[in-house]
């Protein structure tokens, strides 16, 4: 296994004021994990208050528009799958979009010749790495987040999601396995940090062959897919690998809010049907979160670490 290839290098969650997009188009091509046949898309800089969208490049006219919203999720089982009115659709958003959100990208064009998007590792150059040679290039247009004021919970069985106030993007989660490496694993991890996990398909004590009848793993490479055997302890490059892969998952899943949300997600086995619940239910409660430019965000940060400071003194934090 290339070492190189077990963490997606990205830039610091970029906190900048300044609406950004990418520097030049990116191409990119990568074997697609349903349909086992190379997609190629192209990164295309769009101007301010676009936000980011996806259109079918193999669809003719504008049918093949879809803005990467949660309006237009329509299923989440195998993949995030976002769909339009003319039933045009993209599988496989949530990692993109994940990477998107972290290099701090808001306004972009993805030009897309299929139906879902590639796998994003496993070439001599991921995605990420494109992106951050093409650069990000601050807007004259202000950026805004999402401040979260006061708890939103959701679960789903015996799994759950909360996301608590907090001055940073922040998320945790907890993932139980139960194969070669048992156990809750539990991985937090903040976006001023650049710490992203590789993708990874994995297989455990059960059979795989369902999960490739649905249409699954045939894109994936060695570099990005591990099938773990009982009693096997594969080459994992960090112990919680598989913690990574959710918290890369749910962020993706989040920027379907369509802005930075600021405030700590705890998940506890989330699953995509968990974080788009949650995300429903941030837009039901609409009083209990803030839509702020980045500089209010800034100064309502400030003041919550002088009264938690003046309270309990410095180092205090509501991150919990």
């Amino acid at each position: 296994m290339n070492p190189a290839l077990c963490e997606i290098p990205v830039a610091k969650f970029s906190i900048s004021k300044s609406q950004c997009t990418i520097g030049e188009i990116v191409h990119y091509s990568a074997i697609g994990t349903r349909s086992r046949s190379e997609i190629a898309m192209n990164l295309v800089p769009t101007a301010a208050y676009t936000g980011i969208r996806f259109l079918r490049r193999d669809l003719e006219g504008n049918h093949g528009n879809i803005p990467a919203s949660r309006l237009n999720v329509v299923d989440t089982r195998h993949g995030t799958v976002i769909a339009n009115e003319f039933d045009a659709s993209v599988s496989g958003v949530e990692h993109l979009l994940a990477v998107l959100r972290i290099c701090g990208v808001d306004n972009l064009l993805i030009e897309i010749f299929g139906a879902e998007v590639p796998a994003l590792v496993g070439k001599r150059e991921s995605l990420a790495e494109l992106i951050q040679r093409a650069g990000i290039v601050p807007q004259p247009a202000p950026r805004s987040g999402i401040w979260i004021e006061r708890p939103i919970e959701f679960s789903r069985g015996d799994s759950f999601a909360i996301l608590n106030p907090g001055d940073i993007p922040r998320i945790t989660v907890n993932v139980e396995l139960f194969n070669a490496i048992r156990g809750i694993h539990q991985v937090s991890l903040d976006f001023t940090e650049h710490a992203l996990a590789r993708g990874l398909a994995h297989g455990g004590d059960k059979d795989p062959q369902p999960i490739r009848d649905y249409g699954l793993l045939y894109g994936n490479a060695r570099v990005n897919t591990l099938e773990i055997e009982p009693g096997e302890h594969p080459g994992l490059c960090h112990e919680s690998d598989f913690a990574r892969q959710k918290v890369l998952e749910c962020c993706g899943n989040l920027a379907l809010a369509g802005a930075p949300i600021f405030g700590h997600l705890y998940a506890h086995k989330p699953d995509r049907r968990l974080i788009h619940g949650l995300l429903q239910q941030l837009f039901e409660q609409i009083d209990s979160w803030s839509y702020l430019r980045f500089d209010e965000i800034e100064q309502r940060a400030e003041y919550r670490r002088t009264w938690l400071e003046s309270r309990f003194g410095a180092g205090s934090s509501v991150t919990h």
